[in-house]
């Protein structure tokens, strides 16, 4: 019952797989490329996400608590709370919407008045 419930969820996820595998394939092809031109650096990738670890972290910890929630909350409610089934539904078909349009925001906000690579380039130069 556990692995089919696996299954499910994880089916979710399965639309990330063609396109991991197309990035991981012209990707070889391009340092290829670049070993026959001697320009290959060996980089790796979890480093370029190390700033955002915290984020991640945190972003990865909301999404458990909400699924724990999910699937707990709605048979509390259901079993002790029946009334307000129709209002927990109501608001967990809103609450994907909303975390949404919260993180856009929240993005736009940054990209709006975040300082650019350049902008400390040149801060950095006329000092």
């Amino acid at each position: 019952m556990s692995l089919l419930w696996i299954s499910f969820d994880c089916r979710l996820f399965l639309f990330l797989l063609p396109m991991l595998w197309c990035y991981a394939f012209f990707d070889v092809l391009v340092q290829l490329r670049r070993l026959g031109e001697d320009q290959v650096e060996d980089e790796p990738v979890l480093m370029s996400i190390a700033p955002y670890q915290r984020w991640i972290g945190a972003g990865l910890l909301i999404v458990g608590v909400y699924y724990l929630l999910d699937r707990i909350g709605k048979f509390w409610i259901e079993k002790y709370f029946p009334e307000w089934l129709s209002q927990y539904q109501e608001i967990k078909y809103m609450l994907p919407t909303v975390a949404i349009a919260f993180i856009l925001i929240l993005l736009g906000i940054k990209l709006l008045f975040g300082t650019t690579g350049r902008s400390q380039d040149r801060q950095g130069r006329k000092s």
